[in-house]
C-alpha cells in the first residue's frame, strides 16, 4: 500500500513537474514575442498604472528604470492622447488615441481594451497600449504638405505676373512700346510656369511606378556631357564661364534620365558660379563603379545648408546666382531622385567662395 501511495506520489509529482515545464515554455514563448515585435506595448490597470512593458517602450521613452506601478501620465504627456485613452477605457472601446511625439520621432498610440473572458483570473490588467513608430509616414506627409504649398507659391508668382500684364495690356490707352514689354514679360513668366511644371512631372514620374522597369542599355556619358555642354553654352557664354568635359565612362541605363542628371548638375554649376569661372565634367570608370563629377568655380554652398541642398524647393540665397536660370529648388532634388532609384552615392563637396564638386558614384 505504501509503496502504491508513493507511485502515486511520483506520479503526481512527474505531471506537475511537466505542466510546469509547459508553464515555463508559454512563459517564454510570450515573452520573447512580446519583447521581439517592433510595437511597444504596455499593459495597465483600471487605476491607468503600469504592470507589464517590454523593451521597445524603454527604447522609445529612453527610460531604464522599473516602471512598473507608475501612472501612463509619466510616460505620455500629450494631453489630448491621454483624453482619448481615459475616454475609451471608461467606454471599453478599442481606437486609435491618436499620435505622440519622442526625441524627434512619431509614435500612433492605440488602445486595446481586455474583455472580461480574457485574463480572467488576472482581473487587474484592464487594457493595453501598443506604441507603433510612424515617423517615416508622418515625415512623408510633411513632405507632401510641404511640396504641395511651395508648389502653389512657385507657381502663383508667375500667374499672378501673367494676369496682371494680360490685364495692363487690355488698356486702350497703353503704347506699343509698353505694350511690348507687357507680351515679353508674359512669355518670360510662361516660361518659369512651363519649367517648373516640367520639373514637378519630371519627379512625378521618378516617384511613380513608371520607372519601376529601366532601361539598361549602355548610356556614353561623355556624348551626353557635350550635349548638355552645347546646350548650355550661350548662358555659360554670358557670364564668362568656360566648360569642359574630361575623360569616358559608360553606364547601363536610361539615357534621358543621365541627361537629366548631367544637365541639372551643369545648371546648377553655372547658375552659381562666379564670372570668368568654370565648370569641369570629369567621367571616370573602374571594374567596379563609375563616377560622374562636376566640379564649379562658384560662390559655394554654407555648411549648414548641405544636408538640405537636395530636398525639394529647398534653395540657398539665390541673390548669389549671376545667370537667368531661374532657381525653383528642384534641380537637385531630381538629381537625388534619379541617383537613389539607381541605387547610387551622391557627395557634396563645397567650400564658400571658392566652389563645389558634385560626385555621383555608380556601382557596375
Amino acid at each position: 500500500e505504501i509503496n502504491k501511495i508513493v507511485d502515486n506520489i511520483n506520479a503526481a509529482a512527474s505531471k506537475i513537474s511537466n505542466t510546469l515545464s509547459d508553464l515555463r515554455y508559454e512563459q517564454n514563448k510570450t515573452k520573447f514575442i512580446i519583447e521581439n515585435v517592433a510595437q511597444g506595448i504596455i499593459a495597465l490597470s483600471g487605476q491607468n498604472r503600469v504592470l507589464v512593458s517590454n523593451d521597445v517602450i524603454a527604447e522609445i521613452f529612453e527610460t531604464r528604470a522599473n516602471i512598473v506601478g507608475i501612472p501612463i501620465d509619466y510616460l505620455i504627456k500629450d494631453e489630448k492622447v491621454l483624453g482619448e485613452i481615459k475616454r475609451a477605457v471608461g467606454a471599453g472601446e478599442n481606437v486609435t488615441a491618436g499620435e505622440i511625439s519622442v526625441a524627434d520621432k512619431y509614435y500612433r498610440v492605440d488602445c486595446r481594451i481586455v474583455g472580461d473572458e480574457m485574463f480572467e483570473e488576472f482581473k487587474d490588467i484592464k487594457y493595453f497600449l501598443l506604441i507603433t513608430d510612424v515617423t517615416s509616414e508622418a515625415n512623408l506627409a510633411k513632405m507632401r504638405s510641404e511640396f504641395f504649398f511651395n508648389a502653389s507659391h512657385e507657381l502663383k508668382s508667375p500667374l499672378t505676373a501673367i494676369m496682371g500684364f494680360s490685364e495692363l495690356m487690355m488698356t486702350p490707352e497703353l503704347s506699343e512700346e509698353n505694350r511690348a514689354q507687357c507680351a515679353k514679360d508674359i512669355h518670360e513668366s510662361s516660361k518659369r510656369m512651363a519649367t517648373l511644371i516640367e520639373k514637378m512631372i519630371t519627379l512625378g514620374k521618378l516617384d511613380s511606378a513608371q520607372y519601376a522597369e529601366k532601361k539598361t542599355e549602355d548610356v556614353d556619358l561623355r556624348k551626353i556631357s557635350e550635349e548638355v555642354i552645347k546646350r548650355l553654352k550661350v548662358i555659360a557664354d554670358s557670364i564668362n564661364v568656360t566648360m569642359s568635359c574630361e575623360g569616358e565612362a559608360t553606364v547601363k541605363g536610361d539615357p534621358n534620365q543621365m541627361y537629366t542628371l548631367i544637365s541639372n548638375l551643369v545648371s546648377n554649376a553655372i547658375k552659381y558660379n562666379k564670372e570668368n569661372g568654370t565648370v569641369l565634367v570629369t567621367l571616370s570608370q573602374t571594374d567596379d563603379t563609375v563616377k560622374i563629377s562636376v566640379k564649379d568655380s562658384g560662390v559655394g554652398i554654407p555648411k549648414k545648408d548641405i544636408p538640405r541642398i537636395c530636398e525639394r524647393f529647398y534653395r540657398v540665397d539665390s541673390s548669389h546666382s549671376k545667370t537667368s536660370l531661374d532657381s525653383n529648388g528642384l534641380g537637385l532634388a531630381i538629381v537625388k531622385q534619379i541617383v537613389d532609384d539607381y541605387g547610387a552615392e551622391l557627395k557634396i563637396d563645397s567650400t564658400t567662395g571658392v566652389g563645389s564638386t558634385f560626385t555621383i558614384i555608380f556601382k557596375r
